[in-house]
């Protein structure tokens, strides 16, 4: 038998030497546990072939008997062969992937080559890393395995890289601002992608508005769509958004001039309510006023001055000449500040009136509680509700005999 190990294809005789006798006349082989069908003392291998490789014994048989020999290894040696790359294809960019080159060589292989797209890389080992895998890295890929009986490729095997939309642009077909109830259509521009996007989806003020296959996006114009709109480009790497684009939507000359009336009227009717309210407010206000001041004596009959003239002095005021309390009210009371109440306010008859007319009329009206109506009776007088008082009565005035009335110095209209 050769020295082991022997190259694949090579010639390879083994042979079975024993001594017996009588001779031996028999010989049997066997290849790791299986019998073969030479029955000489010679095995001949005229192509040594990997599966001749492994462990022989012979046995040899007379007429006394039989002897098996001890095992003798036969190691072929032969070149890389089914040599391949595995890799997990497809990979989305910026993830990590390993390819590995794989092959059967004895010796094994100690030396390899990564060749992309014809290009030999720099790397010599079974397993080719790229982290992060970027676009330019697919492609299709060759290994190269080398022993010391030869080297042997693999078939190219490709490796595909995810990536998404490189960028995204929007514009608008219609010049800008459009007026409402016009037709708007956008336009979203999508750079290089892999694979290309199934759809394009439009953000409205960055919430999802639609989903188109196309790149057109319309709609009617309306002041309530005026808004920032994007369009994103998705794929299963990713997706990128365009910058935002404002739509800028112009109302009609007819409806500003309706939105214009409508405002007015609104308006309007808002100062009319306000208005009316005030008002209620007020004589509220002023009945509750009146409810809190002290009671006056009703009188029959109702009267206002009409064609007394104000003097032209500093203060426009009328003067008259005193103020008496209602019969059965007893004396004026004297009350020191400002202000005093009283209940009826009698004129003074002295004064005749050739050329005017009189200086109150009669006013028909019932019976009122209230102390700030000008009430009065069929002798001239005319009910108020407060005065301001003139200056203190002096003594002489207090002699005088003017104990149940106050001199005043001008009443106000």
């Amino acid at each position: 038998m050769p020295a082991s190990p022997v190259r694949e294809g090579w010639e390879v005789t083994l042979s079975c030497h024993d001594s017996a006798n009588p001779p031996s006349s028999v010989y049997s082989w066997s290849l790791n546990g299986l019998r073969l069908s030479s029955s000489t003392d010679k095995l001949l291998l005229r192509s040594a072939q990997v599966h001749d490789g492994g462990t022989y014994h012979c046995r040899a048989t007379n007429a006394v008997g039989s002897v098996e020999s001890h095992p003798t290894d036969l190691e072929v040696y032969y070149a890389p062969r089914d040599v391949r790359v595995e890799v997990t294809s497809p990979v989305c960019e910026g993830k990590e992937v390993t390819l590995k080159c794989r092959d059967s060589a004895n010796p094994p292989s100690h030396t390899y080559a990564w060749i992309l797209e014809g290009q030999i890389l720099p790397h010599s080992s079974a397993q080719f890393r790229l982290w992060p895998v970027r676009e330019v890295d697919g492609g299709s890929y060759r290994c190269q395995a080398t022993n010391d009986i030869g080297t042997a490729d693999s078939p190219p095997t490709f490796l595909e890289v995810y990536y998404q939309p490189r960028n995204a642009t929007l514009t608008v077909l219609n010049p800008l601002p459009v007026l409402a109830g016009t037709r708007v259509s956008l336009h979203c521009e999508l750079g290089p992608a892999h694979p290309p996007p199934s759809a394009i989806l439009w953000l409205r003020n960055d919430r999802h508005q639609a989903s188109t296959t196309g790149p057109i996006f319309s709609f009617t114009a309306e002041p309530t769509r005026a808004s920032t709109y994007r369009c994103v480009g998705q794929n299963v790497a990713g997706f990128t958004q365009s910058p935002p684009l404002a739509v800028i939507v112009w109302y009609t000359r007819a409806t500003i001039l309706r939105k214009t009336f409508l405002g007015l009227g609104v308006g309007l009717g808002s100062l009319l309510l306000l208005g009316a309210l005030g008002c209620f407010l007020r004589r509220r206000w002023q009945r509750q006023m009146a409810a809190d001041e002290e009671p006056v004596v009703e009188p029959s009959g109702t009267f206002f001055l009409r064609n007394k003239k104000p003097p032209h002095s500093a203060d426009d005021t009328i003067s008259y000449s005193s103020l008496v309390s209602p019969p059965g009210s007893g004396p004026v009371p004297r009350v020191q500040g400002d202000t005093v109440v009283y209940s009826v306010l009698k004129r003074n008859d002295g004064a005749a009136k050739a050329t005017e007319g009189p200086d109150y009329e009669n006013v028909p009206s019932g019976p009122r509680s209230r102390a700030g109506d000008r009430d009065g009776d069929r002798d001239g007088t005319l009910l108020y509700a407060a005065l301001a008082l003139s200056p203190p009565v002096t003594a002489q005035e207090h002699a005088g005999g003017m104990e149940d009335a106050v001199e005043y110095a001008a009443l106000r209209h």
